[in-house]
Formats: C-alpha cells, structure tokens, sequence
C-alpha cells in the first residue's frame, strides 16, 4: 500500500521525503524545465544568429562602399538590396529585397552583389580549399538570384 501511495504521488508531481528516498522521483517537472531551458536556449541562439546575421550584412556594406574595385553599380546593389548575410568559411548567404526570380533583370543586381562581395568573402570567410567558396544571392522570398565562387 505504502509502494502504491508512493506511485501516485510520483505521478501527481508530488513529492515527500518517503518518494525521494525509495528512488520515485518527480521527473516530469524536471522535464518541463529541462526543455524550457533548451527552449530559452534555443531562443537566445537564434537572436544571436540574427544579430550575427545583421552584423555580417553592415559588415559587407562598409567593406564594397571603401572598396577601391567595386564598381559604382556594385556599391549601390550592395547599399540599396542587402538585407541579411549568414556567413560561415566557405559559404555565404546573402539574403535581399529584390522581388524577382531567376530569369527577372533581379538577376543582374545579384550579379553585381556577387562580385562585390567576393573580395570580402575571401578575405573575412576563407574557404579551406582556394576556390571552393560559394556565394549565394536570394531574393526576398529565399528564391535563388545568383551564386558564384570565390
């Protein structure tokens, strides 16, 4: 009887000095802030990933508008559409406010960001193998414009 009273106090979320020491514990509130911490975690992580994210686009700014090889049509796709950057070596993500598709007049605009920022590529996300970098330009609803290596 003592073993079942035990049981539903476990299973209540209840606990008492005679649960805790025969081994019954309350792990479901355990849980419950186990993944409420991951879910903070989780959280945080992706605040810090988009502030990241924004970071990464200020810094390609500033780099193509003190660039002395970017062009003037570059300077002003970079300026005027980069809305984001995501970049790891090797890979970056560049993410704009431009509308049209694949096969739109967008795509010399991504055209133009794609040059732009391979010198900053390079030079702030080497890829381990020379040549093996890729940038790539979405559009505003994360539709592929261009891509090219670095």
């Amino acid at each position: 009887m003592i073993a079942a009273l035990a049981i539903g106090a476990s299973s209540a979320g209840c606990s008492s000095s005679k649960t805790e020491s025969s081994g019954a514990s309350n792990s479901a509130p355990a849980a419950t802030t186990s993944s409420a911490a991951a879910s903070t975690s989780s959280t945080a992580a992706a605040a810090s990933s988009s502030a990241a994210a924004t970071t990464e686009a200020a810094s390609l700014k500033a780099f193509v508008a003190s660039s002395s090889s970017a062009t003037s049509a570059m300077k002003t796709a970079v300026a005027d559409h980069v809305a984001k950057v995501d970049a790891s070596d090797g890979q970056v993500n560049i993410y704009t406010d431009l509308t049209g598709d694949i096969t739109s007049s967008d795509t010399g605009t991504a055209k133009l960001i794609v040059s732009a920022a391979t010198d900053w590529a390079t030079q702030k996300h080497k890829p381990i193998t020379a040549g093996a970098g890729l940038i790539t330009v979405y559009n505003q609803s994360g539709t592929i414009l261009s891509n090219g290596n670095y």
